[in-house]
Order: C-alpha cells, then structure tokens, then sequence
C-alpha cells in the first residue's frame, strides 16, 4: 500500500490554495468535486500514488478547520470516503507548530493525530511546512520564527520511510531577511530547495514596495 506524509498546523492548512477542493484531471477534462462541506473547503494539497491520487484539504464543516482526505483514481475519481484525519488540529489556536503523520492508505479512516509526530518546539511561530519524498526519504523543509518579532528562518529535516527522523533538523538560513515558503522536492539522493528571501518591513507586506528575491539550494547530507 501507498504511504502518505500528511503535515499540518494546527488551526492553519500547510497545502496548496483550491478553493472548494476541486480537481481538475488533464488541460481537457471535466472538473470533479472532491468535498462535500458545505461550509468551507480550502487549501488542497495533492499527492500521486501508483493507483491514483491522494488530496488533503481543511474543512471546516466542524465548525474549525480540521484536515480531511480522499482518494482518487488514476482519472481523478473519488475511490473513497472523505476522511477526517484530525480532531484537534482546529482547536488549538496559539502558538503554531508542525507535526509530520506517515501512514499506510488504509490507515485514513482512522485519522492520524495518533501517528503524528511533533517536528517544531521554538518560542516563535513555525509555518508554510512542505514534504516531499525522494525514493528513500522524506525531506520536510519549514518556516519558523524561532523567537517571537525575528525574521523567519528556512529549517530542514529528514525522515524514514516509517516516519522515524533521519538526523536532527538543520538550519538553512540565518539573515536579516525573512526566510519564507520554501518548496522542496526530491534530486536522486537528494533534496532541492527554493524559497524567498523578503524584507517583509520595507513594505508591511507582500505586494508592493520592498525587496523579494528568489533564491534555490540542496539541502546538506
């Protein structure tokens, strides 16, 4: 069975933006509905597998978000429920940490706060988490602010297969610039990192004014 690396925040989705859970199969197919809110679905994230795909979703039909999931197959048709795979994650709306959950596909219906692992534990926020596997390892690579009022730095760590760390987590930048999104992806035995490097306070925000640049780097053995 295919295993899914599912990370979250509480009370915040770490998944690509798709209103409503949508998924569209192919530049010429029709749009299939994944969710069924009916209230809030948003910030879907998708993964591949041999027989189809996986999307990840918060909801919030619960009256907080929380992350559900479906299976599709290889056309983008639901093959299961939806599953709700939290019950806290919602609730718990102070400072914001990552956890890493890796489960079999059979395991969904269950939820997974049970395999959840907490990865983050500073003073400061820890946000806009990103997982990717290379055929041996998952790399997750994280945002955090490490003391309240500091410029977010990009952190990155390893794990098994079963979840287990592979490593401690390292610490990639250290500016005086605002580390920020940083996407990763698996390079042979490697992982490939590209994120922002922002002077978020030249501007007071990300559209206008200031200085934003994109920057890329293997994350070190």
């Amino acid at each position: 069975m295919p295993r899914l690396a599912v990370k979250f925040l509480p009370g915040v989705a770490l998944l690509s933006a798709a209103l409503g859970a949508a998924l569209v199969v192919g530049a010429e197919s029709e749009t299939v509905r994944v969710s069924r809110s009916g209230l809030g679905a948003y910030e879907a994230s998708l993964a591949a597998h041999p027989r189809g795909f996986a999307v990840a979703w918060h909801d919030t039909r619960q009256g907080l978000p929380e992350v559900h999931a479906r299976l599709l197959d290889g056309s983008g048709r639901p093959v299961s429920e939806e599953y709700r795979l939290t019950e806290a994650a919602g609730r718990a709306y102070g400072n914001a940490e990552v956890y890493l959950a890796v489960v079999d596909e059979q395991e969904l219906p269950n939820g997974i706060e049970s395999a959840a692992t907490r990865v983050t534990d500073t003073a400061g926020e820890s946000i806009g988490a990103y997982v990717d596997w290379n055929g041996s390892r998952f790399g997750l690579a994280w945002s955090d602010e490490v003391d309240p009022g500091l410029p977010h730095d990009v952190f990155f760590q390893r794990y098994a297969a079963n979840g287990v760390p592979d490593g401690g987590a390292r610490r990639l930048t250290d500016n005086p610039t605002a580390s920020l999104i940083p996407a990763i992806r698996g390079a042979g035995s490697q992982f490939a990192l590209a994120w922002n490097e922002d002077l978020v306070d030249a501007r007071g925000d990300h559209r206008g004014g200031g200085r934003s640049e994109i920057v890329f780097a293997f994350a070190p053995e």
